[in-house]
């Protein structure tokens, strides 16, 4: 799936196209089987554009129907097409390097269903080696998500230590479900994804119940801005059976594009640790020294023996370090202590 990013780097990406559906339980076999699609959609969509801590704004021509035809390997499909049945326009999809894409962008919903109203569309998808399949998909409902999708540690993600895991988080789906699908992407300047959650029915894909997901260390790049993608969506229909092995969706979706940044990394010495004189004399105190916002964790054990340390704290290193006290010291007649990171 790929990103239709941020406004600053339009220039750079070119039109792309922003799609997701409600997750569903299933698990899809189309490479297995070797199917030439991965999935295909039709879906009408809201986009947004999150700038600061606040509200996103509504993105010039913030109103979109898309429709989206994923290739299983580069070159697997030679053309698509999409059509309001019973005899609206053909329109033909675009090629891309992992997908086929049609998108209208329009100013307004009534715009928008104007031009593609609620109903049956048609696609048409000739494969290289599955041949040509004709299939119908129903989009009714209007179910947009009611939540307009916000990353709620903005400022925070704006100081992204690369080298360290960085959890982003987000205000939640209000009213969403295990059946919903929440998805969320990161990308250079030059639209080159970094980081993605799993699509709709992979293993791994976020439910709409999901409200963070843990970037992990070293998949970003040092002291670059980035821009990012979090989006909400509803499936309305879903086809397992027209085109044998792969599975079909009609969608509606909020997404919101943000920017973000990573900080410059320099190597520091390894964390240790430093006994200091507790407030309480019958509990031990430890300091932690490392470097400034890596995550750490101290384990402690009573014998050194291997498998018998046991997680006693997890935090940040604000400032390169915190304090820990250990409230159970007094219970053991040894116990030894050590830290590392948790990445």
């Amino acid at each position: 799936m790929r990103l239709e990013f941020m406004s600053t780097f339009t220039t750079c990406l070119g039109p792309s196209l922003a799609l997701a559906f409600a997750t569903i339980t299933l698990v899809t076999t189309d490479v297995a089987r070797g199917a030439d699609v991965t999935f295909y959609a039709v879906a009408k969509d809201e986009g947004f554009d999150q700038s600061g801590a606040g509200a996103p704004t509504p993105k010039g021509n913030p109103f979109r129907f898309n429709a989206i035809v994923g290739l299983a390997t580069a070159n697997s499909v030679s053309s698509a097409t999409v059509r309001m049945l019973p005899s609206g326009p053909i329109y033909p999809l675009v090629a891309g390097p992992d997908s086929f894409e049609f998108q209208a962008k329009f100013l307004t919903l009534a715009d928008l269903n104007a031009a593609a109203p609620n109903g049956t569309y048609q696609m048409v998808i000739n494969g290289v080696h599955d041949g040509a399949h004709t299939i119908s998909l129903t989009l009714n409902g209007d179910a947009y998500p009611s939540t307009n999708p916000q990353i709620s540690n903005f400022t925070a993600a704006q100081t992204i230590n690369p080298a360290a895991a960085f959890t982003l988080t987000w205000d939640a789906f209000s009213g969403g479900t295990a059946n919903d699908f929440v998805q969320v992407l990161i990308a250079d300047a030059s639209g080159a994804t970094l980081f993605q959650t799993p699509d709709p029915g992979q293993t791994g894909a976020l439910g709409g119940t999901a409200i963070s997901v843990v970037i992990p260390a070293n998949t970003l790049p040092v002291s670059t801005p980035l821009g990012g993608q979090l989006l909400f969506a509803r499936a309305v229909a879903v086809d397992l059976t027209t085109y044998p092995g792969v599975t079909g969706f009609a969608s509606y979706y909020k997404f919101t594009q943000f920017s973000l940044a990573t900080i410059g990394v320099t190597n520091s010495p390894p964390p240790r640790l430093v006994a200091v004189t507790p407030i309480n004399p019958s509990q031990f105190q430890l300091q932690l020294i490392g470097q400034a916002g890596l995550q750490y964790v101290i384990e402690a054990s009573a014998s050194l023996q291997s498998g018998s340390w046991t997680p006693v704290i997890t935090n940040t290193a604000v400032g390169g370090q915190f304090n820990f006290t250990d409230s159970r010291s007094a219970s053991f007649p040894n116990r030894f202590y050590r830290c590392r990171t948790i990445n």
